[in-house]
């Protein structure tokens, strides 16, 4: 693939589309079924307890949402590697956060203890649970291993 580019999966029909970085914000179509596109895909979304179903579990693909708590050190150490993988992964998986600090019932649902805790959803069903700081390729070979 040529720099400049981002692959974006339409979540209706599952093409593949090329889409240019400096258009990423723009409103685009899928080139098979002409299916609006979602291309915010590049950063992390901000999820909360009033829109975490339409947003992560409605989503038709792989999605890593990272349970957080802004006063704990060691989500603040994983953000730049959500970060990333945000930007590496788009078109491919859509990452998002929760505050579990201000979304208490999100994180109860999902049973989260701690922070941060990753977890992995794939058509709205729990792939895999993570807890805690890790690696970002401990977080690359977790996503390769669903996609």
């Amino acid at each position: 693939m040529s720099r400049g580019f981002i692959i974006i999966t339409c979540p209706h029909c599952g093409t593949k589309n090329r889409v240019p970085e400096s258009r990423q914000h723009e409103a685009a179509r899928c080139g098979q079924c002409h299916t609006l596109l979602p291309l915010d895909m590049a950063s992390p979304i901000e999820l909360t307890d009033s829109n975490f179903n339409r947003e992560a579990l409605s989503f038709p693909g792989p999605i890593l949402v990272e349970f957080y708590s802004p006063r704990c050190g060691y989500s603040r150490m994983l953000r730049p590697a959500i970060d990333e993988i945000a930007a590496e992964y788009a078109g491919r998986v859509r990452v998002g956060r929760i505050n579990v600090d201000a979304n208490p019932a999100t994180a109860a649902r999902y049973n989260v203890r701690g922070t941060p805790t990753l977890i992995l959803f794939r058509h709205g069903s729990v792939v895999k649970t993570m807890v805690g700081v890790m690696d970002i390729r401990e977080l690359e070979r977790a996503l390769d291993s669903i996609l």
